[in-house]
């Protein structure tokens, strides 16, 4: 489990993800499963190399999905935040580390 702490833009229950190892796996690693009551997530690059994330349950690959460098973050926030599952996978030859936390 990382040291971060997410405090959420909007109110809600939050939840941690344990860190995930991004690595090349086809279609990507499942960061978070879908959840239609989901109202902002955070994901956060850990490591050492750039990744891609989907955010609707469609396949990452190393040439579709957000970039998210290599300690950056992306945060996903209401009205508009996506419920499908997010998918990430590295976009480079370096293996990367993320976690996903999401309130709902």
């Amino acid at each position: 489990m990382s040291d971060y702490v997410y405090v959420p833009p909007v109110p809600g229950n939050s939840s941690d993800n344990d860190d995930v190892v991004v690595d090349d796996t086809p279609g990507g690693v499942l960061l978070l499963k879908a959840n239609p009551k989901r109202r902002s997530a955070l994901i956060i690059n850990l490591g050492q190399g750039e990744m891609r994330v989907t955010t609707d349950g469609s396949p990452a690959t190393p040439s579709r999905g957000k970039i998210v460098p290599a300690g950056a973050q992306l945060e996903l926030t209401s009205p508009h935040c996506p419920a499908g599952e997010v998918r990430a996978i590295r976009s480079g030859d370096v293996d990367t580390c993320a976690n996903a936390s999401e309130v709902t």
